[in-house]
């Protein structure tokens, strides 16, 4: 068994491992992917894929989401044949081995609650302790909504002219430095795997949302209105546009997903339609 670790994925390897995840989730009941790029993640240098081959063939899968230092995710995929044989173990200790040079803190790990449910000692087993934050997917189906368009309010794909915009409206609504949010906003839109969506009002960006498809799902994140304008519709109008948008250009369904305890937010996503999917679960070393 051989580890290696790469801080990008071709095409041909990202449709290998995505039938390794797909393998994973019809035995294990699970439906959440992990995020198979690394163009969001602090410092792109640093390997976001450690792949764990046996006779050249992907078995393991360990992903790295690191936004920040002090916030990292991991998930960690291993084909059901070949689970038991402590292949997590190794990728998370070729994982740490880079990490330390990184500076990086201590991770989380995802998982999913109908996993645990299925692996009653795998937390025991594996020295791990569940935290108490959760989140629930929720996934909604290609169906159009009726929407009467909003003269004022403007939806549109962000491009590459709207960054400074975007830019000044996430450094407030996520409350992070503006130079952060020209980074972010950069991405997002040069990734080739996502799209930007932005809401405008005199050309002013007073929303947005994130569209990440490059899994089976039009993954729906990091939707922000501005306080000022909270309470109008506008968060619903700006979904309502962008299922709409996408019907049009692919045949994916659609997922969002909220923190447990956010009871309104859960409200509207049931309201336009969405239905819990699954509950990801984070895990910490017990240390």
């Amino acid at each position: 068994m051989k580890i290696k670790y790469i801080t990008k994925l071709d095409e041909q390897l990202t449709c290998e491992l995505q039938e390794l995840i797909k393998k994973c989730q019809l035995n294990d009941g699970t439906s959440r992917e992990p995020y198979l790029s690394n163009i969001l993640n602090f410092d792109q240098s640093m390997p976001a894929f450690f792949i764990a081959l046996e006779n050249g063939v992907a078995i393991g899968l360990l992903t790295v989401y690191a936004d920040t230092r002090e916030s990292v995710t991991l998930t960690i995929n291993v084909e059901p044949h070949h689970r038991r044989r402590g292949y997590a173990r190794l990728l998370f200790q070729a994982y740490k081995e880079v990490a330390t040079a990184f500076q990086v803190h201590q991770p989380l790990f995802q998982t999913e609650a109908v996993f645990l449910q299925n692996n009653s000692d795998f937390v025991k087993n594996s020295k791990l302790i569940q935290i108490e934050d959760s989140e629930l997917w929720m996934a909604r189906d290609r169906v159009r909504y009726d929407l009467e368009e909003h003269s004022q309010w403007v939806v549109a794909k962000a491009e590459i002219t709207h960054i400074d915009a975007i830019a000044e409206f996430q450094s407030i609504v996520f409350e992070i430095p503006l130079e952060l949010g020209v980074t972010y906003a950069r991405e997002a839109i040069e990734d080739k795997n996502s799209y930007l969506y932005i809401l405008s009002v005199d050309n002013k960006v007073i929303a947005s949302c994130n569209i990440d498809f490059s899994s089976s799902y039009n993954y729906m994140y990091a939707l922000a209105v501005l306080e000022e304008y909270r309470g109008r519709g506008i968060g619903s109008y700006l979904i309502k546009s962008v299922v709409n948008d996408l019907i049009l250009q692919n045949e994916k369904k659609f997922q969002i997903a909220v923190d447990r305890t956010n009871t309104r937010a859960r409200q509207l996503y049931e309201k336009l339609g969405f239905n819990d999917q699954t509950e990801v679960i984070f895990l910490k070393e017990n240390i």
